[in-house]
């Protein structure tokens, strides 16, 4: 399918039907009881589209690869790839929990949306093949030990606020759900988190604490790309090139043998400045 409609149609057609692979599972919670019929068409359905956008995702990949290392990076690219679902799968029953399954399968619909977003950033809409080009490194300026002590703080700091809130807006959805007359009231649910009172509070409590310090220890200290070494000085001459091999290779001994510089075999430090169709003995004609 890519190779007929292009790859850029194809992510586009593909992941459209994929953003909407989740409504037959929406359909099947509001049927209210089993229905057979109803629940295979929507496994059905989704595992046609999931099938279909991972198929043109997986040929985007390898479209953003480079040659010398396309399996190494289409490695690191596809585990990256399957590393959301591990991340929201241990949050996924509790987001059920405290807003039911069809409000649930809505909000996987409404999610898909950013991820076309991100798409348009690589693939814009009506191309039909994606072209892609390599930047040139730049060096990054090496970051002080206190630049590395706020950046911790502040990852800390962010991923802390954001479990917390997380944390408090699902209590205070569960809370709603389940109460008849009661509204939306996320400063009790947030109080409530922050004041534990059983050892299930607290164990909630320890694992948003336990999350910050894992976002605390995400920054790295940068180091700058090295300069790449100047080239050895050449010998000059008619001798030139025996002279640098000799170099290169090591030295004489005491018993009058040579002795090469490292283990591996010698290999001279530069080459003959001598053309080759300068040299002497080359180029002539009889």
């Amino acid at each position: 399918m890519t190779t007929l409609a292009g790859l850029g149609h194809s992510l586009w057609i593909f992941g459209l039907l994929q953003v909407f692979s989740n409504l037959g599972y929406y359909l099947l919670a509001r049927a209210g009881g089993p229905n057979l019929p109803l629940m295979y068409a929507a496994t059905s359905f989704e595992l046609l589209t999931s099938g279909l956008g991972t198929g043109a995702f997986s040929v985007l990949l390898l479209r953003m690869t480079q040659k010398r290392f396309s399996a190494t990076q289409y490695a690191l690219f596809s585990s990256l790839f399957a590393l959301p679902r591990l991340l929201a799968g241990p949050v996924t029953g509790f987001v059920v929990d405290a807003i039911g399954w069809q409000a649930f399968f809505l909000t996987t619909i409404a999610l898909g949306v950013p991820g076309l977003v991100m798409l348009a950033r690589f693939v814009p809409i009506g191309v039909r093949e994606p072209q892609f080009t390599v930047e040139e490194p730049r060096a990054a300026r090496p970051l002080t030990t206190p630049g590395l002590v706020v950046r911790g703080a502040a990852g800390a700091v962010l991923a802390g606020t954001c479990a917390f809130v997380l944390v408090a807006l699902l209590a205070a959805l569960k809370t709603m759900r389940e109460s008849a007359g009661a509204g939306f009231d996320f400063a009790t649910a947030a109080r409530l988190v922050a004041a534990p009172a059983s050892i299930t509070d607290w164990v909630q409590l320890f694992g948003i604490l336990a999350f910050a310090a894992i976002g605390g220890c995400s920054p790295r200290r940068s180091r700058p790309l090295a300069a790449a070494p100047s080239p050895p000085t050449c010998p000059t001459g008619p001798d030139a090139p025996r002279r640098a091999s000799r170099a290169a290779a090591g030295s004489r001994g005491d018993a009058g043998e040579w002795r090469p510089a490292s283990g591996r075999t010698p290999r001279p430090a530069c080459r003959s400045p001598i053309p080759r169709a300068a040299a002497p003995g080359r180029g002539r004609t009889r």
